[in-house]
This record gives C-alpha cells, sequence and structure tokens, in this order.
C-alpha cells in the first residue's frame, strides 16, 4: 500500500473512531448512512491490505524457491546432456544434440520449455540412461524439477497480481472513502460549530496527518587552519 493510502486509512479509523465515542444527540439518518459506508469501506481496505502482505510474502517465497529449482533443474540436465555425449552416436542418432542446453539457461521460461524437451527426447531412451548409472526413476525425477519449477513461477506471478490488483483495489475504495468523508465533514462541521471542543475534535480525527520531514543536520562550519601551520616563512 502507498504511503498517501496508509494515512487515507488511518484517518477514516479516526473518524470511525470519533463518531462511535461522540454519537450524535439526535440522530441523522443520512450520517448513519455514511458512517455504515465509511465502515464497510475501511473493512475492504483491510482486506485487501493482508492479502497485498501475504501476496507479497508469497512472491518473496518463490523467488528463492525459483532459484535453488532453477539451480537443481540445471544441474540435472547437464548430467543427461554428459551422458547423452557419451552415448553410442547410432544406436541413438542426434540425442547428444537434443539434449544440449544451449542458451536456456538465460530465462526461466526458456529453460522449462528446453526441460520438457529434453525430457520428450528422455524417455525412449531412458534405459541408455539407467545403464550409465542414472537413476530407474530418471525420468520421473526430471519430470518433478520440471513441475516444482514451474509451480514456483505460477506462485510469484499469482502473488505479483494479487498484489498489484490489490494497490488497484485499494486506491479505489481510499478514493471512495474519501468521498464519504467529505459529505461527512459538510454534514458534523455545522453540527459541532457551537461545540469548539468537538469541533477541533472532528477536524483532526478527519485530516489526513501527514508524515514529519526529519531535521536536517546543520552542516558544521569550516575550520580555519590553525595558526603557524602556513609555509609562509
Amino acid at each position: 500500500m502507498q504511503n498517501t493510502e496508509h494515512l487515507r486509512q488511518a484517518s477514516f479509523g479516526r473518524i470511525l473512531d470519533f463518531t462511535e465515542e461522540n454519537p450524535l444527540e439526535t440522530p441523522i439518518a443520512v450520517v448513519t448512512t455514511l458512517i455504515t459506508e465509511l465502515t464497510s469501506t475501511k473493512t475492504a481496505i483491510d482486506t485487501l491490505s493482508t492479502a497485498q502482505d501475504l501476496a507479497f510474502g508469497t512472491v518473496h517465497g518463490a523467488v528463492v524457491d525459483r532459484k535453488q529449482l532453477k539451480k537443481d533443474l540445471v544441474s540435472f540436465l547437464v548430467g543427461l546432456g554428459e551422458t547423452a555425449r557419451a552415448l553410442d552416436p547410432v544406436a541413438h542418432p542426434g540425442l547428444a544434440a537434443e539434449m544440449r542446453l544451449g542458451r536456456a539457461t538465460n530465462s526461466y521460461a526458456a529453460l522449462l520449455s528446453r526441460a520438457r524437451a529434453i525430457h520428450t527426447a528422455l524417455v525412449p531412451a531412458k534405459a541408455a540412461f539407467v545403464a550409465y548409472v542414472a537413476t530407474a526413476t530418471v525420468d520421473a525425477d526430471l519430470q518433478a524439477l520440471i513441475n516444482a519449477l514451474d509451480a514456483a513461477t505460477q506462485r510469484k506471478n499469482n502473488g505479483k497480481a494479487i498484489h498489484i490488483g490489490g494497490r488497484a483495489g485499494i486506491a479505489a475504495l481510499c478514493k471512495a472513502g474519501v468521498a464519504i468523508v467529505r459529505k461527512l465533514d459538510a454534514i458534523l462541521s455545522r453540527v459541532y460549530k457551537t461545540d469548539p471542543v468537538k469541533f477541533a475534535a472532528w477536524k483532526a480525527a478527519r485530516r489526513v496527518q501527514r508524515n514529519p520531514v526529519p531535521a536536517q543536520e546543520p552542516t558544521a562550519p569550516a575550520q580555519p587552519p590553525a595558526e603557524g601551520s602556513g609555509s609562509g616563512i
């Protein structure tokens, strides 16, 4: 969530606290409706904020997982390529070329595409790889690595989409909340006009407080050279 939206959300909370602690002596229907709308708006913002935070964690975790999974998959594919080059090219024509990584390590998408192609080439030649000390589940092991990297990529993309969508949703809700607050202010400022204490409290509650700007430390003046430090005679 953007800083301005955090400040607006805090303002909405203060307004709702104020109206709960200072109920009108004579209820005003439109004020009741506006407070209900603002409550719903703030609840929706809180829900999206929570989803955003969770999505951020999901993206971070997926990024870390993808790096390790990519490393594991590349290592596995390199081993397959080395074995393919050692096999009899007559018995397995073109297999060594089919199992080359090339530039597939330049991106996750390219790596996944190449790994799937290598898996397709591996399946009919599996027995030859097992004969060269590959595990009996070499094809399933490769597929598991592909699936794991693909799943981590999807987690990252889904989390990013939720985070971006949440940001847009929160911005729209904050805009709607501001409109509600303006309507409330138009009424409550008149209601509390004869009560200076409540009027000031209401204005303080609705104000979007800005974060204080830290004061800059004054620059120390340059020290004059000590007497006798010059090179003159």
